[in-house]
């Protein structure tokens, strides 16, 4: 079932200490590549989504997929953001992920997009 996008509001913010990061990953794309889609496959259950972005990217938008079949979007209307950590989505529910699927480009030399998440 899809959820209601989401209108993603950039805020750098701060990663939560380690104890707290329940698992994470990152994919490195570069400028010539174009727009790229990227699938973390999570499977663990946690309170937020973080993304780290190291370089700088034009991102399209998220989907979140739950264990529970619920696929959640999170637009990003294609705008692009520079190094820095910013929270994805929250859900102090403490939901399964299964998996983040990111379509972005890099418009550096080379991007390193990673996410967290965390408990």
């Amino acid at each position: 079932m899809f959820l209601p996008s989401l209108v993603w509001t950039p805020a750098v913010v701060t990663l939560p200490a380690g104890d707290r990061l329940v698992w994470q990953d990152s994919e490195q794309i570069n400028r010539d590549e174009g727009w790229v889609g990227t699938t973390f496959g999570i499977g663990e259950s946690g309170n937020a989504l973080f993304l780290d972005i190291n370089g700088k990217a034009g991102i399209n938008f998220a989907e979140i997929t739950f264990a529970h079949g619920n696929l959640q979007v999170v637009d990003f209307n294609e705008r692009t953001h520079g190094t820095g950590i910013y929270k994805l989505l929250d859900f102090a529910d403490g939901r399964h992920v299964t998996t983040v699927r990111l379509l972005a480009k890099s418009e550096s030399d080379e991007t390193k997009p990673a996410v967290y998440l965390s408990k």
